[in-house]
């Protein structure tokens, strides 16, 4: 029953990290695609304005979800960090008394997790970097001549569009912004715990 148990975790897990990482390039996919069109497909204010329009409407509709997806995000970060710093401990602690299968098993699982991070985390700021690019460009096509009207509120507009955040969070409260320093504040977080356990493990056996 444990082995079964663990087994649907597991599948439920991947599942969700599936849909996860599969979203995050569907918005990244978006997003450069805009970027790409302001420097290829036009250069008018109306264009900029659709473009304006389309980002607002991808916000608009990630936020209808934004609290699931932060509970989610949340959950996986918490749980791969504690895997993570588990297995790290059994791989360096217990490599001479463990089974060669069950010392596999957790020296695979520290590798899978630290891929599946490397994967989801660079996308998440990958998003915000092609939001805020977007942002940054349009803005630059908007000093060119044109009705100063129409320009006036396009750079409203512009003003108001904020970059695309991805958050981790819980019951609402937004706990942790997904941006580059993230992935580095992660791994050092589960080093940390790494050689906080195998520390206190050591202190206690010395006991």
């Amino acid at each position: 029953m444990i082995t079964i148990n663990s087994f649907e975790v597991a599948r439920m897990l991947s599942r969700i990290i599936v849909y996860f990482i599969t979203a995050l390039n569907l918005l990244k996919s978006i997003f450069v695609t805009l970027l790409h069109d302001s420097e290829t497909c036009f250069a008018s204010m109306e264009g900029i304005n659709d473009r304006i329009t389309t980002h607002l409407k991808v916000q608009l509709a990630v936020n209808a979800l934004a609290p699931f997806q932060e509970l989610g995000t949340f959950f996986l970060l918490l749980m791969g960090l504690v895997v993570f710093v588990v297995a790290n401990f059994v791989t360096i602690k217990l490599y001479d008394s463990m089974p060669f299968p069950a010392y596999a098993f957790f020296v695979s699982v520290s590798v899978v997790v630290a891929i599946i991070v490397n994967l989801t985390l660079p996308l998440a700021h990958g998003v915000l970097d092609a939001s805020t690019e977007m942002k940054r460009r349009w803005g630059a096509l908007m000093v060119r001549e044109g009705d100063k009207l129409e320009l006036k509120c396009g750079r409203r507009r512009l003003k108001g569009m904020q970059p695309f955040f991805l958050w981790a969070g819980f019951a609402g409260s937004k706990m942790l912004r997904l941006n580059k320093e993230t992935k580095v504040q992660y791994f050092e977080q589960v080093i940390s715990w790494t050689v906080t356990l195998l520390l206190s493990t050591s202190e206690g056996l010395a006991g």
